[in-house]
């Protein structure tokens, strides 16, 4: 949405974000400053934002998977109810 306004924008993992042990005290001026510095600097990583179309194939191998799991329950379940029901047989 910004870029397509003509803005650069990067999205940052907070767990990406290089810190220092000692900083413990936590304010919106020193993170905004230690964000500014480390984005001029280059240290600051971006995360993939992912597109309708990303998220709509996960969407469908996540459904797929689910599918298969369910297909391997069903035919584990036939194949053991099948096996105990020749074992009935005289």
């Amino acid at each position: 949405m910004l870029e397509g306004m003509g803005i650069a924008c990067l999205v940052a993992a907070p767990g990406l974000i290089p810190k220092k042990p000692s900083e413990r005290i936590k304010t919106d001026k020193r993170d905004a400053d230690m964000l500014a510095r480390n984005l001029r600097s280059g240290q600051l990583t971006g995360v993939h934002i992912p597109t309708r179309a990303d998220e709509a194939v996960r969407e469908f191998l996540h459904v797929r998977d689910d599918y298969k799991d369910e297909q391997r329950r069903y035919k584990q379940k036939n194949s053991q109810s099948s096996a105990s029901s020749w074992s009935d047989l005289p």
